[in-house]
C-alpha cells in the first residue's frame, strides 16, 4: 500500500509544489483548501499523516484540530504555519499536533525541503 498524506493548504502554488516533491518520494498526496474540505476527505479516506496550514478559509487549522479530536482520529498532524510564537506552538500541541514546521523566516525551497525531510523521517525513507 502506498503512503498517503492529506495536505491542507489554501495557497495553490505552495500546495502544488509540496505535492510534486512528495510524489517524488512515492507518497500519494490528497489536497484540501480548508478544514471543512479536509474533514470530508477524512470521512472517506485513510491517511498516514496530515500536513496542516493554520490560517485557512472557512475552518481554520485550530478548528480543524479540534474537530479531528472530536472524531477520535489518531492521525499524526504536522502544522505548517507562519504562526511561530511559543503560545501558538503550545496551542498546536495541546490540540494534538505531532510537530511544527515554520513558514516564517525561510525560503520557499527550504520550506519544501524541510517538509520533504519530515515526511522522509515519518516514513523512514532514505
Amino acid at each position: 500500500m502506498q503512503n498517503k498524506i492529506l495536505l491542507i493548504e489554501d495557497e495553490e502554488f505552495l500546495s502544488n509544489l509540496i505535492g510534486i516533491k512528495l510524489k517524488e518520494l512515492n507518497i500519494d498526496v490528497l489536497k484540501a483548501k480548508n478544514g471543512e474540505e479536509a474533514i470530508g476527505l477524512i470521512e472517506k479516506e485513510t491517511f498516514d499523516l496530515i500536513l496542516l496550514d493554520i490560517i485557512l478559509p472557512k475552518m481554520n487549522g485550530f478548528e480543524f484540530l479540534q474537530e479531528l479530536k472530536k472524531m477520535n482520529k489518531t492521525i499524526p498532524v504536522y502544522v505548517i504555519s507562519i504562526l511561530a510564537q511559543e503560545s501558538d506552538i503550545d496551542k498546536f500541541k495541546e490540540l494534538g499536533a505531532s510537530g511544527y514546521i515554520s513558514k516564517s523566516k525561510t525560503t520557499l525551497n527550504d520550506l519544501v525541503l524541510n517538509i520533504q525531510n519530515k515526511c522522509k523521517q515519518f516514513y523512514n525513507i532514505k
